[in-house]
């Protein structure tokens, strides 16, 4: 049971009410409503305008580059060349262009080869992999709907250290992506890890904030998200990049959502801190 002042508590009613929301996108009145303060965040370097904490930055270019290159003679350049190959074919021939999400999984399947499997970046991050089909996070896992939505979350990540309480997601959606409007599911995937997180015994006794760091795939258009909640003014924040392509052949663009799945975490999340403020 989380403590009596716990931010899990009005994560857990936020919830409620981004479920119940009649769309699929929240406009500004919308997250005004929510108490949810959005700001633009630079992709390359994290840096924002607003005066709130930085909690994560993505992995450094110039060590990723080393990175990959000391890897690449483990990586099948074949299959990943396979896997990148996809045409605008007609659907009954080719599954992976019936729609956005499911050209998402192209991506998806040539950043699991070397995020995971044969280059194995993510064992040079502070982050280990964490997805499974079961525990406090199992619902996540299927494919979610409100109405026609489509989306799920793949590549649920959690840092190395016991004592930071940051997690890392990808959500493949099916929305044609907006820079003006926040998606439904990126803020469910967020605020979900977030209460989940601060829910745990081992996590919310200690911490009084769980940064969550949310990268969204819908067809070959991604974007960040890095979300916390301010256990003061009871406002979540949420800082998003603008939309960035990851085209069908491995570039920059992969490397730059590869760079914030393999995020670094940082900033004071604990309890301590905030002591003696009371939730409003």
């Amino acid at each position: 049971m989380a403590p009596k002042n716990s931010p899990f508590y009005p994560l857990r009613d936020l919830l409620k009410k981004i479920c119940n929301h009649p769309s699929t996108r929240f406009s500004s009145a919308d997250l005004e409503v929510l108490r949810i303060d959005v700001t633009d965040m630079d992709a390359e370097t994290g840096k924002t305008k607003d005066s709130w904490p930085q909690y994560a930055t993505p992995f450094p270019k110039g060590r990723f580059e080393s990175l990959l290159e000391e890897r690449s003679a483990c990586i099948d350049w074949n299959e990943l060349r396979n896997a990148q190959d996809y045409s605008d074919a007609d659907p009954e021939e080719n599954p992976f262009d019936i729609d956005l999400f499911d050209r998402a999984y192209n991506t998806e399947h040539y950043l699991r080869i070397l995020l995971y499997r044969d280059a194995e970046l993510i064992k040079w991050s502070a982050y280990q992999y964490k997805g499974s089909t079961r525990g406090p996070y199992e619902h996540l896992f299927s494919t979610n709907r409100f109405g026609r939505e489509r989306w799920e979350i793949h590549g649920l990540l959690e840092a190395r250290d016991p004592s930071k309480p940051h997690m890392t997601c990808l959500i493949m959606h099916d929305s044609n992506p907006d820079e003006e409007s926040l998606f439904r599911c990126e803020l469910y995937g967020a605020v979900s890890l977030m209460a989940g997180r601060l829910g745990a015994p081992q996590y919310g006794r200690q911490n009084a904030i769980a940064p969550i760091i949310v990268c969204t795939l819908a067809g070959d258009q991604a974007r960040i998200i890095q979300a916390h909640f301010d256990p003061v003014s009871c406002h979540l924040i949420v800082r998003k990049t603008k939309g960035f392509t990851v085209p069908r052949v491995v570039n920059e663009g992969s490397f730059l959502l590869l760079r914030w799945m393999m995020n670094e975490p940082c900033g004071d999340t604990l309890a301590s801190t905030y002591d003696g403020l009371a939730l409003q």
